[in-house]
């Protein structure tokens, strides 16, 4: 009797003490995936931020500055092509980022078309008929931009 006691209170313990851990790793996981319009909507917020007002003291260059090199949204791949394609810009070339040279006023993106570990995102801009679409990888469980693609 006391062995079948003893055996029940183990078993017990041993489920509450799982139960108790599987509520821990809810409560604090490691990480938490951002989905991909997400990840394009806080990397165009974060770009039009930096960039500033172009009429004030406060405009920034990002191209000029590589603010995007230390960008953990974006493929190491990705800013090596975009380093390669400002370098091959003979004079005026335009931005990569939002495939135009002008800073438009706003920026929607939209769905996310999801497939597998990659996925698309569209964007428009406040430009007439002018968007891009934003390709994206999954890398660790982390989404990020690996490709924009203009319109022109």
């Amino acid at each position: 009797m006391k062995t079948k006691i003893l055996s029940l209170l183990c078993l017990l313990f041993v489920l509450v003490a799982a139960g108790c851990s599987s509520l821990a790793q809810a409560a604090s996981p490691g990480k938490v995936e951002k989905a991909p319009e997400k990840v394009v909507e806080t990397f165009y917020a974060d770009y039009l931020d930096y960039i500033g007002d172009p009429a004030s003291d406060t405009f920034r260059n990002p191209m000029v500055d590589r603010m995007y090199a230390e960008r953990d949204d974006l493929t190491p791949e990705f800013i090596t092509q975009i380093d390669e394609l400002l370098a091959s810009f003979e004079g005026a070339g335009y931005d990569p980022f939002l495939c135009a040279q002008a800073i438009p006023e706003s920026i929607t993106v939209g769905a996310a078309s999801i497939d597998g570990e990659e996925a698309t995102v569209s964007v428009t801009t406040s430009f007439v008929n002018h968007g891009l679409e934003v390709d994206l990888v999954n890398v660790d469980g982390e989404w990020k931009i690996n490709n924009i693609r203009c319109g022109f």
